[in-house]
């Protein structure tokens, strides 16, 4: 009957208290009393335990288990106690609890007996499964084993007999369950086959007094049965583990393969001569008992000893509990090689991604420090042989050379190149015609890589490459067209995969990058040389035709001052209003304008040659910005403006060109009061800061867009229709006030919003 039977039939009778089951009038003992006592009152016991009570108190239970491990101990049953031995403070029920209640406590408490007690907490009994079950349904029945003594003995040779066997018998199944406990314990110890299937193997063998005892597995794929171990304990005999048998198609094979227990007699006396044959090196009695899981066969335990001793039913039971657990070793064993399978695989898998990991991690450092390399230099020699040096030795290839190509000749030149072997000649300077290369050239000219280890023409003229590498050959290809290609060579056993075709195309495309970048600058480059000759050409022109003009334009001036003279001594100018007058006014401010125009260009040009060299002072500024502004004090007045100088007294001296200054200084208010409407502030401010001093001078109604700003420092530049008052001018004011500012070591920007522009000359300072 299934636990769940069981349970269905009791719950059936919930309400039946647990005291109309019990065992009544159990035996009991006291803590001190001997083992060998403790089993002759379970000898009498019908519940196969015995109470063991202090004072009438219940302290325990001795059951045959306890006695069992107590002579598996070898202590001395007739002197030890069973203090030490027996179930301590065992679990009770009330004597008002169901029969469900007492059933759900001894299936989950996995008790065999369990004591009923009343509400004072004495024994009034013992309960059982088979108590429990008989209280359910009378008509059950347990078989209890019994063995006849032999007749004609006293009550007292009875006693002893009875005694004894029973002795007997439980130091054998203590000893058996020992045995069994090694193999289990075998078995928990180690997922080795060879040790767990030794130690079985030696138990049986000893506790069933054995000649052999082997484990044989079937191997079907071939087919053979293979003793995997032998255990044997006899001088003569000898071992044969190792040994195969054929699969031959007899009654005993049969029953395994039909998962049957086998017992040969004698083997000698087996009809099937196929069977009868083993009986000359493995003679006696057989038990075979088949090792199996999953309804899969996978051998059988056989033991053979001396054919006068027949297999006991118990003796087949232990054979059957052994192979049992180690069904379960080979279970665990399979599973343990598996998962050991699967770490080794799984493990493989990590070692294999963290590589790839960690070759993409080097591939991306190596294209960032060339990608930086492009970006920070236009150095094309410099850039293209560190690649291939960089990446020779990060792919660890034999050679890498880059080859530029040149469309007119339909031809490339090895250019650069990074040899890592000693046997590898160098080709730097080689000429290759792509004709040569045949599909290799056509491919190269289509953009498409290829990789090859072989040519049809061979290349000995210039590089012993043929028939003896593996070449990969890139091509450097921007949107415009082919630049080069990019050869790397290695071993003719080793080829390149895909990462590394990645990553010399990459590669490549920097490389085009690069060169583009870098023809793109030397043209530049050519073109700002060129500028500047002629730039250089323009002021040379100027300055001497301004030093040629500068003499001529000085006699013109003092014959004019002569024709003043004389004019006002005839009268001439009495009347201011009189068209001579006028034209001499033209004359003489046209003049002075001409050499204005000159000394500006005579100075610009000796600014820009550097040979003007510096005269350094230093003054306090509190008191020199405001005699420089004096100066266009009448100014400001006859123009309705209004002039502000703002200087703080707490202002650090200045040392620098005060020449230079005074000048710079002077042209930005003539442009500020040339430039502001009546109405409006002309003003000069200074301000510090923790590194610089500045000078700013700013003008009101007036705004510059951003266009004018970025050229009003352009020579000969004037800003059109802003200057209300018609002075005019030359247009290289502002451009020589930039460069007498940069001569003396200063910075000079504008600015313009809100309706006002600001001039700002920043000179660095010391930190204060």
């Amino acid at each position: 009957m299934t636990v769940s039977g069981v349970f269905s039939l009791l719950y059936g009778h919930m309400q039946v208290p647990s005291a109309n089951a019990m065992c009544q009038l159990p035996l009991t003992l006291e803590p001190g009393a001997t083992i060998l006592e403790a089993i002759q009152r379970l000898s009498q016991s019908q519940v196969g335990c015995v109470l063991v009570l202090e004072q009438q108190q219940l302290v325990g239970l001795c059951t045959e288990q306890d006695c069992l491990r107590a002579i598996a101990t070898g202590v001395d049953p007739e002197t030890t106690t069973i203090a030490d031995f027996m179930t301590r403070s065992p679990i009770t029920l009330r004597d008002s609890e169901a029969l469900s209640t007492a059933w759900q406590v001894m299936q989950h408490h996995r008790l065999q007996h369990l004591p009923v007690v009343d509400q004072t907490g004495q024994v009034l009994g013992v309960l059982t499964e088979r108590s429990l079950l008989q209280a359910v349904d009378p008509d059950i029945w347990l078989e209890a084993p019994t063995q006849p003594l032999p007749s004609g003995s006293s009550a007292y040779e009875r006693e002893g007999i009875d005694r004894r066997r029973f002795y007997d018998q439980l130091q054998l199944r203590a000893q058996r369950e020992e045995a069994l406990n090694r193999v289990i314990q075998a078995i928990r110890n180690s997922l080795d086959l060879d040790t767990v299937f030794g130690t079985a193997t030696a138990e049986i063998a000893q506790l069933l007094q054995a000649d052999r005892a082997d484990i044989i597995q079937y191997l079907p794929a071939r087919p053979v049965w293979k003793v995997v171990s032998d255990s044997h304990y006899q001088v003569r005999l000898t071992s044969i583990a190792g040994m195969e048998f054929a699969d031959d198609a007899n009654q005993p094979i049969s029953q395994l393969k039909q998962l049957e227990v086998v017992q040969l007699e004698d083997v000698a006396q087996h009809p099937d001569a196929t069977v009868s044959q083993y009986a000359q090196f493995l003679p006696g009695t057989w038990l075979l008992v088949p090792l199996h899981f999953e309804a899969k066969l996978w051998g059988c335990l056989a033991l053979i000893r001396d054919h006068q001793q027949p297999w006991q039913e118990a003796e087949v039971e232990l054979a059957r509990a052994v192979v049992d657990q180690l069904s379960i070793a080979i279970q665990q064993s399979q599973l343990y090689q598996q998962v050991r399978q699967l770490n080794e695989t799984l493990e493989n898998q990590v070692q294999e991604r963290t590589a790839q990991l960690r070759k993409a991690l080097d591939y991306e450092a190596l294209l960032k420090r060339i990608t930086d390399r492009v970006r920070d230099s236009l150095d094309e020699r410099h850039i293209l042989q560190t690649t291939v040096q960089e990446l020779a030795a990060e792919l660890d290839v034999l050679c890498c050379d880059t080859g530029l190509y040149d469309p007119e000749c339909s031809t490339i030149t090895i250019c650069y190149e990074a040899i890592r072997s000693d046997n590898f000649a160098t080709a730097k300077g080689a000429v290759i015609s792509l004709e040569t290369l045949s599909t290799i050239g056509e491919q190269t000219l289509q953009g498409q890589w290829i990789q090859f280890c072989s040519l049809s023409s061979p290349l000995d003229a210039f590089r012993a490459v043929s028939h003896r590498f593996t070449i990969l050959s890139c091509p450097l290809i921007d949107n415009q067209g082919i630049l080069g290609d990019m050869w790397l060579f290695r071993p003719c056993d080793q080829c390149f995969d895909d990462s590394e075709i990645r990553l010399v195309q990459q590669v490549a495309n920097q490389c085009a990058i690069a060169l583009r970048q870098s023809r793109l600058y030397q043209e530049i480059q050519a073109q700002v040389s060129n500028l500047e000759q002629l730039n250089y050409l323009k002021d040379d022109f100027l300055s001497s035709v301004s030093h040629e003009l500068r003499t001529p334009m000085a006699n013109i001036k003092m014959a004019t001052q002569m024709l003043e003279i004389l004019f006002k001594q005839m009268g001439v100018f009495n009347h201011e209003s009189s068209r001579i007058s006028q034209y001499f006014k033209v004359l003489q401010d046209e003049c002075q304008r001409e050499i204005n125009l000159i000394n500006n260009l005579l100075d610009l040009s000796r600014v820009e040659s550097g040979d003007d060299p510096l005269t350094l002072t230093t003054k306090d500024l509190q008191s020199w910005i405001p005699g420089i502004a004096n100066v266009f004090v009448d100014r400001a007045k006859s123009q309705q403006q209004t002039l502000l100088v703002e200087v703080p007294s707490r202002l650090p001296p200045l040392t620098t060109d005060f020449s230079y200054l005074e000048r710079i200084l002077t042209e930005l208010l003539h442009n500020a009061f040339k430039y502001t409407p009546p109405g409006e502030t002309v003003g000069v401010f200074t301000i510090t800061t923790s590194n610089h001093l500045q000078i700013h001078v700013r003008n009101t109604g007036v705004e510059l867009g951003k266009n004018e700003l970025d050229r009003i420092f352009d020579k000969f530049y004037r800003i059109p229709n802003s200057d209300p008052w018609k002075h005019g001018g030359t247009g290289l004011g502002l451009a020589l006030v930039k460069r007498l500012t940069e001569h003396l070591g200063a910075s000079i920007h504008a600015e313009s919003e809100n309706g006002q522009t600001t001039f700002i000359i920043t000179f660095p300072t010391e930190p204060m």
